[in-house]
């Protein structure tokens, strides 16, 4: 686990299995992109994750050791299943959405991931 601090938060980056895929000019990109940021004077982690396919849900396993007594409280995420799909002044059609189904248990928190999704996963401290 590698660690910085950025602004309040420690950020954490933490080493991620997922598939890769290949693009014209890069090869082994991953599925899956993330990063935490742990705010001690709020008991807070935030974990970001982004899911690159485009086709494909992923269910997020992380695991999570040193903040087992953290619950989610919080999965934000903005995607839309059209991919040309965009906001405009007749309409806001990609919007922050909440989820639920997400947990975390013990060290372990799960949740799904929408293809192509950007995801903002809240824990704080019980």
């Amino acid at each position: 686990m590698h660690a910085s601090m950025y602004g309040r938060g420690t950020v954490l980056r933490c080493p991620v299995k997922c598939d890769k895929y290949d693009s014209i000019e890069y090869t082994d990109i991953p599925c899956l992109e993330t990063v935490a940021v742990h705010n001690e004077e709020k008991n807070e982690l935030v974990i970001f994750a982004v899911n690159r396919s485009l086709n494909e849900a992923m269910e997020l396993e992380a695991d999570i050791f040193g903040f087992e007594d953290y619950s989610l409280k919080e999965h934000i995420t903005l995607h839309n299943r059209d991919l040309l799909a965009v906001n405009s002044a007749k309409g806001e059609v990609v919007s922050p959405q909440i989820q639920t189904g997400g947990k975390m248990e013990g060290s372990k928190l799960t949740a799904q991931l929408a293809p192509a999704s950007w995801n903002v996963l809240r824990l704080r401290k019980i």
